[in-house]
């Protein structure tokens, strides 16, 4: 009997540890392995939001996230492997459609159930095609392009041993100026790009989809997750939706209220 309670004890401690009994989950950016080196040589659209979603993660205590850095080098370690996660996030990309025998094979090589995918498009209404941020960028800078171009974000979680989309959700942001423009004369204007695009995934689209992440595994958790630089204007709580996902339009000129309920 002393023993018995002895391990009681003992469970109850290890999990009253902040991280120990935390689920586990792997944030993959679809960038991760096939992103382009663009000329100005700044990380990809969805690395940035990964990057920060996963420092919100381990911030609350409750869900464990590898480092990119530890992702991308076990990635790297085998060209087959490499080449079966390269697939997977290609199809995600173009289709937002997820493969789950292949992405069975990323959870057992990880030891994770839980993947998180974000990809993030430069898309317009003129046609389907997406590029990525930093092309669009150069494109309208060399050729004085004018469209009105819109950062797509999607974001799905899925349980791999159950085969099952757990959550997701497509975000929407314009990036051009009022007249269209999305250009940098001077590589000082595209850091201020650049500096724009942290400050949106930063304060705002990585903290709403790390919060729904969390609220998935802990519905009843309904405090505000810990920002390093919280916005005036940042709305304290976030709310989980299970209706179907369509595009979230995000504000330009301050990056918007995230409009919480679809």
């Amino acid at each position: 009997m002393k023993t018995l309670f002895k391990f009681i004890l003992l469970i109850l401690f290890v999990c009253g540890t902040p991280g120990f009994c935390a689920e586990k989950v792997l944030v993959l950016p679809a960038d991760i392995v096939g992103g382009k080196e663009n000329v100005y040589r700044f990380p990809e659209a969805s690395e940035m939001i990964a990057l920060d979603t996963i420092n919100y993660l381990n911030r609350t205590g409750k869900i464990s996230a590898q480092s990119l850095r530890e992702v991308w080098g076990k990635i790297n370690a085998d060209i087959t492997f490499k080449s079966v996660v390269n697939n997977s996030l290609v199809q995600y990309k173009n289709t937002g459609q997820t493969d789950f025998t292949r992405y069975k094979k990323v959870s057992q090589e990880f030891g994770v159930n839980y993947i998180l995918i974000i990809s993030s498009n430069v898309v317009t209404k003129e046609n389907s095609m997406k590029r990525g941020l930093w092309e669009i960028l150069q494109l309208g800078s060399n050729f004085d392009i004018r469209y009105p171009f819109e950062l797509e974000t999607r974001a799905t979680l899925i349980d791999v041993s159950s085969e099952l989309v757990m959550w997701s959700r497509v975000y929407s942001k314009e990036i051009t100026n009022n007249n269209g423009v999305f250009a940098a004369k001077t590589y000082s204007q595209a850091l201020e790009h650049l500096e724009n695009a942290k400050m949106y995934s930063r304060d705002m689209l990585s903290a709403d989809i790390a919060q729904n992440v969390v609220l998935k595994f802990y519905p009843k958790s309904i405090r505000d997750l810990p920002r390093a630089n919280p916005p005036k204007d940042a709305m304290p709580v976030m709310r989980y939706d299970n209706r179907a996902p369509k595009p979230i339009k995000i504000d330009e000129m301050d990056y918007g209220e995230i409009i919480f309920g679809l």
